[in-house]
């Protein structure tokens, strides 16, 4: 059973639904516009893709990976249900990492930069070869032309791993603030230098390489994560 449903007279559906035989006894009816969206309409499903169903709707998300997904052996970790979307491009964003290293402990990657919309083309050749069940955010790192930054692929190289967390605006400086009061070293970050701010006590183990100060001042003072 295949349901479309336009929100707000869009003009493409924001919803494209496949039972399952095993969903099939439950049946779904929803008009073609749900005006103020209502969540009643979730009591045909289980309450937790009731949930997402709403917020996806009200999202224009594509809802089809919710009731149905894919076996992959790519996916087997993924936990609760899926919707699929891909973010508009031109919104600023940051996305960061806390890598935990041997000997060191935690330390911080960040980089801003912006959501970006690929040709459809290649959109669909890159979603293919992941998982296409998953929602896609296509990001583009500032780049600084020295260093880690120097282009989009040595940000990527020097990137701990292949997963990131992403969010809205440039934060960069409030997680690098965040960093020095809980004596987290950051390693790596694209923020201007105008807009960082550490305790003054930072100066005192270097002003000429920030990032080595860092270090230094983080492993002197002590962490402060982890007490009660």
């Amino acid at each position: 059973m295949a349901v479309d449903v336009d929100r707000d007279c869009a003009d493409r559906a924001v919803f494209d639904l496949v039972v399952e035989p095993t969903l099939g006894k439950q049946l779904l009816e929803l008009a073609a516009t749900l005006g103020n969206l209502e969540p009643a309409v979730g009591d045909l499903l289980q309450p937790v893709v009731a949930r997402e169903l709403v917020r996806a709707l009200a999202r224009q998300e594509d809802m089809r990976t919710l009731v149905q997904q894919g076996a992959r052996e790519s996916d087997r970790g993924a936990r609760g249900p899926k919707t699929r979307y891909r973010t508009r491009g031109g919104m600023p964003a940051t996305i960061c990492r806390i890598n935990l290293v041997k000997g060191l402990g935690p330390a911080l990657q960040i980089a801003e930069g912006e959501t970006i919309e690929l040709p459809e083309e290649v959109h669909a050749a890159l979603d293919e070869r992941t998982n296409p069940t998953w929602p896609t955010t296509w990001f583009v790192p500032r780049t600084t032309g020295t260093g880690a930054f120097r282009d989009v692929y040595s940000v990527m190289n020097a990137w701990g791993a292949n997963h990131c967390s992403l969010s809205y605006g440039h934060i960069g400086a409030d997680l690098i603030a965040l960093a020095s009061m809980l004596r987290i070293p950051v390693y790596m970050h694209n923020v201007p230098g105008e807009q960082v701010f550490r305790p003054a006590a930072w100066n005192a183990f270097g002003t000429a390489e920030p990032e080595s100060a860092d270090f230094r001042a983080c492993a002197n003072f002590g962490p402060l994560y982890g007490r009660a």
